[in-house]
């Protein structure tokens, strides 16, 4: 991929979460940063790097910057130089009209290239980032593109599977209902259910819960399955049904 220095206007570039790897900002290197600008007068960083005008490197230096111009004590000619932003421009196709692709790649290489320490956090972010935007590609493709390990991308992205489960729509569908009568005032069961003699059996709602609850307790077995393709580990996975089929439901 080629690339040329160049620069740009410090108002027109574009942040967007998407390609935001990190977890959470450094507000401490957000200090440093202002202070250097500061102190020299300037700009004294390597080039930021864009996407067009999508932000992709840079996004505490660009932070920085923001701060020092909104401060009121910053003086004015700082403040003008900072208008414009050295800059590192990626070349892009003219009719790719989707950059998401290619902005994303970059940002994922973009941390392992400067002095910010990867915290868990920032790993567990890229490795989302990267399956959301390549769900098709195997764990060791996310781990090179993420520069984590390939078990570690299989956690993530079996934790993810498990978390995005559908919901059975009619268990809850019954629980609800079981519910809302339950919540009911007598006279009102009453109502819903009849007479006393002619109200529903309590051993029979009770058995309708307990059908609930081992439909539940199946979905869990389901996804520690789901989960041991991704992440074969034979004891762990015989453990984790044991206990979910341990549980006593009543």
């Amino acid at each position: 991929m080629d690339h040329h220095n160049n620069s740009v206007s410090l108002a027109s570039i574009v942040i967007d979460k998407r390609f935001q790897t990190r977890a959470a900002m450094d507000q401490g290197a957000i200090a440093d940063y202002d202070d250097a600008i500061r102190q020299k007068g300037c700009w004294p960083f390597p080039p930021i790097k864009v996407v067009r005008q999508v932000l992709v490197d840079g996004f505490h230096r660009i932070e920085a910057a923001r701060r020092v111009i909104a401060a009121p004590e910053t003086p004015a000619d700082l403040r003008k130089t900072l208008q414009t932003i050295p800059c590192e421009r990626v070349a892009v196709d003219p009719a790719n009209n989707d950059i998401s692709d290619l902005a994303l790649q970059h940002a994922l290489a973009a941390n392992h290239l400067h002095g910010l320490r990867l915290s868990n956090a920032d790993k567990r972010r890229a490795v989302e980032l990267a399956l959301d935007m390549w769900p098709d590609k195997s764990d060791r493709e996310i781990a090179k593109l993420t520069q984590t390990s390939h078990t570690f991308a299989s956690t993530v992205r079996g934790e993810l599977q498990v978390a995005t489960l559908p919901r059975e729509s009619e268990p809850e569908s019954a629980l609800d209902d079981l519910r809302e009568v339950a919540t009911l005032p007598r006279a009102k069961q009453r109502a819903c259910g009849g007479s006393d003699e002619h109200r529903p059996n309590p051993e029979e709602a009770a058995k309708k819960v307990r059908s609930i609850a081992d439909q539940h307790r199946d979905k869990l077995v389901r996804a520690i399955d789901d989960y041991h393709e991704h992440k074969p580990n034979a004891r762990e996975r015989d453990r984790l049904v044991k206990l979910v089929q341990g549980v006593d439901l009543w």
